[in-house]
């Protein structure tokens, strides 16, 4: 019985580990989950493609209705506001855009920080990743990598040191990754009281990347 407690334990681990939501970082921001190799693989930007990232306002509101309509145009206006536009401008001479992406993995592993930079990294990304629910500092799925490699970026390379400025961006960039969790959010009154069609939620753009 007790070695049957002890494999189904490493089993866990192992399952854990491979996830990439173990981080036993060090202050240098060295990773021991294995992931490190991501970095490399995100040299395929097709990989990491939105395949559904526009809103078609035709379909929005239901078959047959005017895509010039209050609702279908308030969802378009919506996404305008409050999701960062394909290649817009994010910053540190950074785009919102796939390549960018790539080179943010990239960050979280090259870009060595001190361990007082590392509590700077760990209080401003202690948000929770819309796509695992974990926190984001303590995962290394590739949208946290992402976000640990801007937070590098500008403690390192920029000398911000404010948590809550860091955090600003990096929840940019979560908007960014996951265009439909956030409107999801904004829309569920609107649909709640029947001026949208809840319909509208098959239509939101899809998350940018994978995990």
């Amino acid at each position: 019985m007790k070695a049957k407690i002890i494999l189904a334990a490493f089993a866990l681990i192992a399952v854990l580990l491979l996830s990439g939501c173990i981080n036993p970082e060090d202050e240098n921001g060295s990773s021991k989950t294995g992931n490190a190799a991501l970095a490399d693989a995100n040299s395929d930007a097709g990989k990491y493609a939105d395949k559904n990232a526009g809103i078609d306002a035709n379909k929005i509101i239901g078959d047959g209705a005017d895509s010039n309509s209050p609702a279908a145009q308030y969802i378009i206006k919506l996404k305008s506001e409050i999701i960062p536009a394909e290649g817009s401008d994010a910053n540190f001479g950074l785009k919102f855009d796939i390549n960018t992406f790539n080179a943010l993995v990239k960050y979280r592993y090259s870009i060595n920080i001190s361990a007082a930079e590392q509590a700077i990294l760990e209080d401003a990304l202690n948000i929770v990743s819309p796509c695992c629910g974990a926190i984001v500092w303590k995962c290394d799925c590739a949208h946290d990598a992402a976000q640990k490699g801007l937070a590098k970026l500008m403690i390192k390379n920029y000398g911000i040191t404010d948590a809550n400025v860091i955090r600003e961006k990096a929840l940019e960039w979560q908007h960014y990754f996951f265009p439909r969790y956030f409107m999801e959010k904004e829309l569920k009154e609107k649909i709640a009281s029947g001026e949208i069609d809840k319909n509208v939620f098959d239509e939101l753009p899809n998350q940018m990347g994978s995990c």
